[in-house]
């Protein structure tokens, strides 16, 4: 055991007897500027503690500081990825199970949409998380780095390390200085809505063409809603494709060399996802302000995920109604299919699941607190 310790003493000792001074200073971490924030937050029944806006070069960011209380949570969707994963690799995921198990991602702090101030908003260009676990050293170099900028931490003296998740928020913009709003006056988080999904696994059988069909479906907290489908009809995504290409509105954008580089590469793309003669279902309703309905045909669900290459290309197409109101006063939505080859004038359809938007309140705090 100790000829075990003194070997990898060795190594850390050659590697650091490799690094160069350059290389030591880009190893630590440096801020232009640091603005100390230290207020405690409640969202959604967790604890966060907004630490400090900091600026490198021209971009500001907002960092906060959340307890793992799920860690638990966290390790069995691990899990689940891992067993889908493993299970796709061996040829026996089906498309209704990869839908059923795909989690919605909720961590608030990951979708907060804009920083307001009493003079000006400040948009979120992207957000990432990581447990303090995962890279202790630079997070033990930051938290001090903020303690001596008198972040106090206060709270949280009893917490350990390896329980805690920091939230780095970057703002839109290029800053020369943290502007004086970020450090004098009241700011408020606003956050984008997520979405909570409901099981319905409800089996309909469809005519082609418009029609007036009622649904009911039920949540998960037994509220009972309905929505109405005006519409199955059949997208031929080639023709329509072409006629876009053969636009002179479109056309007028590109040279002829760049349009038909382009045609090359997208009708290969298309090739691949969906061979010519297929056309695409399309499932035209009307549901509540917020409610998206998830139909899928049963072919698509019963489907084998097959691991793309990485030559592969992905391709989707999304559908809007042209007209905003349905029959009966709700929205209107389409939804897709996946491709067939003939038109039927029936279909097996199956309304898996539908997803609920849930906004989020925003929340405020003062500089004078």
């Amino acid at each position: 055991m100790g000829n075990h310790l003194m070997i990898e003493k060795l190594r850390e000792l050659r590697r650091i007897s490799n690094m160069r001074i350059g290389q030591l200073k880009s190893d630590l971490l440096q801020y232009d500027e640091i603005v100390p924030l230290n207020f405690s937050i409640e969202l959604e029944g967790i604890s966060a503690l907004c630490l400090a806006f900091t600026r490198v070069k021209d971009t500001i960011s907002l960092w906060l500081l959340t307890k793992n209380e799920e860690e638990e949570n966290r390790k069995l969707l691990e899990q689940k990825r891992r067993r889908l994963h493993k299970k796709e690799m061996l040829g026996k995921l089906k498309r209704r199970e990869q839908i059923l198990t795909n989690d919605v991602e909720r961590d608030a702090l990951l979708h907060i949409k804009c920083i307001h101030t009493d003079h000006k908003d400040y948009f979120v260009t992207c957000s990432s998380s990581t447990p303090c676990n995962q890279n202790e050293s630079e997070i033990i170099q930051f938290i001090t780095l903020l303690m001596k900028e008198k972040v106090t931490f206060s709270g949280w003296d009893d917490v350990e390390l390896n329980h805690l998740i920091i939230t780095k928020v970057d703002l839109k913009g290029n800053f020369k200085r943290i502007p004086k709003g970020l450090k004098e006056q009241g700011i408020e988080l606003e956050f984008q809505p997520y979405f909570i999904k409901h099981p319905v696994k409800k089996r309909i059988t469809l005519k082609a063409g418009k029609q007036n069909r009622k649904i009911t479906y039920k949540l998960k907290d037994g509220t009972i809603q309905t929505a109405y489908i005006l519409d199955l009809f059949f997208y031929d995504i080639w023709k329509e494709e072409e006629k876009r290409f053969e636009d002179p509105k479109y056309q007028k954008y590109f040279t002829m060399e760049q349009l038909e580089e382009m045609k090359s590469s997208f009708y290969k793309a298309l090739e691949e996802n969906y061979p010519k003669g297929t056309l695409i279902p399309v499932i035209e309703y009307e549901s509540l302000d917020g409610v998206q309905l998830d139909f899928y045909s049963k072919e698509e669900l019963e489907e084998i995920i097959i691991p793309r290459s990485g030559s592969c290309s992905s391709m989707m197409f999304l559908f809007k109604a042209e007209k905003k109101e349905g029959l009966h006063g709700m929205n209107r939505k389409q939804k897709s299919l996946g491709g067939i080859r003939d038109i039927p004038t029936i279909m097996e359809v199956e309304l898996l699941e539908i997803q609920c938007r849930q906004e989020r309140e925003s929340i405020k705090f003062s500089f004078e607190q």
